[in-house]
């Protein structure tokens, strides 16, 4: 009677057992599972994440090109921006960009002539807009495409709104792309098509002008280029018009706020529906210095795809078991009186269970491993992919692969268009042929010491051989791919075709060539001056005028101010402001400066600045003429002036100077008491007719004229002045006449 008991309280014990292992393991697989799919769903939310950041690199480097555009030539017409767009090819290369240009950046005293000069360019209802009193312009130029759609936007000044202008100055001041807050777009206002959007910006500062600090960086800022998006039609660019078993949200900014909800890819606001989909994951996405809130939710089609039924499985096979064990203890308990062998069974049994336990662990966790490395390696090269392709494809540079002897192993279509071979044509060239005859050496020389090991990359301007043998100047930077050893695999170059700046530089040079000619055949001393560090280039002349030698000056304003004559200085500098201020229209100045050996050199200053387009100048540049020899004869004439007038007033004879072209007559103080003149301005020549005596008039002109005429040598005449008294006074006139060439 105990041994039955004794069997039934076993098969009891042994009921429990089985029941509390069964279930212990149908939680730890299915907790497994669980942790499993948590990984699959946020793999994919990292895919979906990774094809969003991917796509807006890649827009950011669509709007860098547009910035290089605007580098490498002096100014940008709109016929050459619609060019660039089309081999852009937007539609079908980058979709949910609906509009693509440059902002030109105004201050308020420019913007009526930039209206006046747009109207003149075939636009005659242009207008920045909207209307209004502000600090700052912007005005869109330039946009493609230049659809009906889009024409809304010509003219917007996009620093009138708040939500763009933060964007634009936050690009203006980092130099850095950055992307506006959540807005509808200024044509889709116009056309009453309410969906979000976003802007995104590029600086393009004047070319040359330093932009390293922020207040560099705004008195250099020349305007925006931008893009445009709306963020249906780019979400549906990015992933297609497939349904995604996730749902993802787009929030503008921090948290998850309705009114802030950019894109939802179901239209099903999943805010209040977390608790019944088993996967939900938030995360921030900051694109351009901007942030996005993120949302993911899994959908009824990912928990399907995932489902394993293996903990179910386990359930009810443990249970059956277990019941099954029950059953046989109980229905067998006359064979198991033997507590030996009872025991040895309900170890078989729980070694049975715990090898099954740890082989289902074991697999779960392989299973786990494998899912998890075949994602991050898809992941890795999804992205690997995208960016090359980005990279690749850029249609501004040409991007070539080549082996260790030079042949063509792949190329863009860049590269494709600037040498005008085809792909098949290509494969047939090495690097050398397509180089300058007289670049071939630098050109081996370089590829042999990279392909050695000897550097790790190399750049090099050199000149290239287009199909139709004209010549293009191409920056080249190369850079080797090697093996896990070191050794050269192949080699990647990047070419941009620079000959417009290459052609920039000749024609400056040239151009300072012949200006160097001119200054040294003109004798004149040259100086120009950085307004913004003071620092002067004195030319040579300039300081050999003054008796010094090249090494003897510095390169200074001081210089100019010690050697100036103090009783000179304050009036240059007045003058200097006045036309700096724009208070007069051109800089002359005469000066005295101290030559090297004391004595003071007259010089005659004459000075142009150059303005940035808000009116503020930033060089000048001037000559110096020695205007000593001048100073001199001017000296030497006074002296002798003074010297005839006294002569004159010894021999107490009057003076006259007709100038017969203007008719004007200078008369000397001695001649005007002479000839009873009593006019306190200069009298003309009708006051000489008026003093002579009637009977003399048509004498004494005849005389004149026959003289002018060379019918007689000289002119001497005399003639009768009446006086008060009633007696006439007798005067003898002599003259010489100053002839011109003709």
């Amino acid at each position: 009677m105990n041994n039955l008991l004794s069997s039934k309280t076993n098969a009891w014990l042994i009921l429990i057992i089985s029941l509390f292992a069964t279930g212990l393991l149908w939680y730890n697989i299915k907790s497994d599972l669980t942790e499993a799919h948590q990984i699959q769903f946020e793999q994919r939310v990292e895919r979906i994440k990774t094809a969003i950041i991917n796509r807006m690199q890649t827009y950011q480097q669509v709007l860098q090109s547009g910035v290089g555009l605007f580098n490498a030539v002096t100014e940008v017409s709109r016929d050459a921006w619609h060019r660039y767009a089309i081999s852009l090819q937007l539609d079908e290369q980058y979709p949910g960009l609906p509009e693509f240009g440059f902002s030109l950046n105004l201050h308020p005293e420019e913007l009526l002539a930039h209206i006046a000069k747009m109207r003149t360019e075939g636009f005659p209802d242009y207008t920045v807009h909207p209307n209004g009193k502000r600090d700052e312009y912007t005005a869109i130029i330039v946009m493609e495409p230049m659809s009906d759609s889009n024409l809304p936007a010509f003219g917007y000044d996009m620093f009138s709104q708040p939500d763009r202008r933060i964007a634009m100055g936050r690009a203006r001041d980092t130099d850095q792309p950055a992307m506006s807050s959540k807005i509808v777009l200024v044509q889709d206002v116009a056309h009453g098509k309410i969906q979000s959007g976003f802007l995104m910006y590029l600086p393009v500062y004047r070319y040359g002008q330093p932009n390293n600090t922020i207040a560099e960086r705004r008195d250099a800022l020349l305007g925006y280029v931008y893009g445009a998006f709306r963020v249906n039609e780019l979400m549906r660019g990015i992933f297609g018009q497939h349904p995604l078993d996730i749902d993802y949200e787009i929030y503008d900014g921090d948290g998850l706020i309705t009114e802030n909800l950019m894109y939802d890819n179901d239209d099903i606001e999943h805010l209040l529906d977390e608790e019944s989909s088993p996967f939900v994951k938030t995360l921030p996405l900051d694109i351009a210095g901007h942030r996005w809130t993120l949302q993911f939710t899994s959908l009824p089609s990912f928990v399907n795809a995932i489902r394993n039924d293996t903990p179910e499985i386990v359930l009810v096979a443990g249970i059956l078991l277990s019941v099954l064990l029950f059953l046989m203890v109980r229905g067998n308990a006359r064979l198991l009186n033997s507590q030996g062998r009872l025991h040895e069974s309900i170890r078989q049994l729980n070694y049975l269970k715990d090898t099954l336990k740890q082989q289902v662990a074991d697999r779960t966790e392989t299973l786990r491993q494998e899912i998890q490395e075949r994602k991050q390696a898809q992941s890795v090269a999804l992205e690997n992919e995208d960016r090359f392709k980005a990279i690749f494809n850029n249609p501004v540079i040409g991007i070539l692969v080549i082996d260790e002897v030079g042949r063509f192993l792949e190329g863009n279509i860049k590269l494709l268009e600037m040498f005008g071979y085809s792909r098949e044509e290509f494969t047939h060239l090495t690097n050398l042929d397509i180089t300058h005859p007289d670049d071939i050496a630098i050109s081996h020389e370089r590829m042999q010491r990279l392909v050695a090991g000897l550097i790790d990359s190399y750049h090099l301007e050199k000149r290239y051989v287009r199909k139709d043998g004209s010549v293009f100047w191409g920056d080249l930077y190369a850079t080797p791919r090697r093996d896990c050893e070191g050794q050269f695999i192949d080699l990647t170059a990047i070419i941009l075709d620079i000959t417009k700046r290459k052609r920039a530089e000749e024609a400056l040079r040239q151009s300072e060539e012949q200006f160097d000619l001119a200054m040294q055949g003109s004798n004149d001393g040259l100086w120009d001056w950085n307004l913004k560090t003071n620092e002067v280039y004195f030319s040579p002349r300039w300081k050999s005028m003054l008796g010094f030698a090249e090494d003897e000056i510095r390169h200074h304003v001081d210089e100019f101010k010690r050697l100036t004559h103090p009783d000179d200085l304050v009036a240059v500098c007045e003058k200097l402001a006045a036309y700096l201020e724009k208070r007069t229209l051109n800089y002359e100045a005469t000066l005295r400066m101290q030559h090297k050996d004391g004595h003071w050199v007259w010089i005659l200053a004459r000075g142009m600045a150059l303005w940035h387009e808000h009116s503020k100048p930033y060089r000048m540049v001037g000559t110096h003429t020695d205007l000593t020899a001048l100073k001199q004869a001017e000296e030497s004439l006074r002296r002798s002036e003074e010297r005839f007038n006294l002569a004159m007033q010894g021999a107490n004879d009057g003076l006259w100077d007709w100038d017969v072209k203007t008719n004007q007559i200078y008369y000397s103080p001695r001649l005007k008491q002479i000839f009873g003149l009593t006019e306190e301005k200069a009298p003309g020549v009708e006051a000489f007719s008026r003093v002579l005596h009637p009977d003399d008039v048509e004498y004494v002109w005849k005389t004149i004229y026959a003289y002018l005429e060379k019918k007689i040598p000289s002119y001497e005449t005399t003639f009768r002045i009446p006086q008060k008294n009633g007696h006439d006074n007798w005067v003898l006139s002599r003259a010489i006449a100053v002839w011109n060439a003709q």
